[in-house]
């Protein structure tokens, strides 16, 4: 059952919309911290991507998304491909968004857990509630749904 608006007061934003490949190369020449969804290779984990300005700009990336002390993560220098920016789905960090747990995405194909209907539907908006409870807003349907209503396509 979806909350309507009037219910929906406390529900922040979860920024996760992906970047192009111009985007990310504005952050990152911002000093910002993007995420590389899936990029490490042998687990398909995630990565952090910063560049750091020595002598010469490098990109640097953490494999350590969620430290032990918050702010202390290891950083090393790394290569990381034009491509992997383009082909990857790449979106800005922000510590209090990556600490939540989601199953779905903005753009991702979705279905209602209704067995009166069969319609799918894409992700407009991912959404927090202060308890840290995942809500999302559908494309043409009205109010906010829970994660355990919808079921990826």
């Amino acid at each position: 059952m979806p909350i309507y608006n009037e219910q929906a007061s406390g529900l922040v934003s979860l920024q996760l919309n992906d970047l192009t490949l111009e985007e990310a190369f504005m952050h990152l020449t911002l000093g910002e911290v993007l995420v590389l969804e899936g990029y490490e290779q042998t687990r398909s984990k995630d990565v952090l991507v910063k560049l750091d300005k020595r002598k010469y700009e490098v990109t640097m990336i953490s494999l350590d998304t969620n430290p032990i002390v918050p702010g202390k993560r290891l950083w090393q220098v790394h290569n990381v491909s034009v491509n992997a920016l383009s082909l990857h789905r790449v979106y800005l960090y922000d510590e209090y968004t990556y600490s939540m747990s989601f199953k779905h995405r903005p753009d991702s194909v979705v279905r209602l857990n209704n067995p009166k209907t069969e319609h799918v539907y894409t992700i407009a908006e991912v959404l927090a509630s202060p308890d840290k409870e995942v809500y999302y807003r559908l494309h043409t349907l009205d109010g906010y749904y829970r994660e355990d209503e919808l079921t990826a396509i």
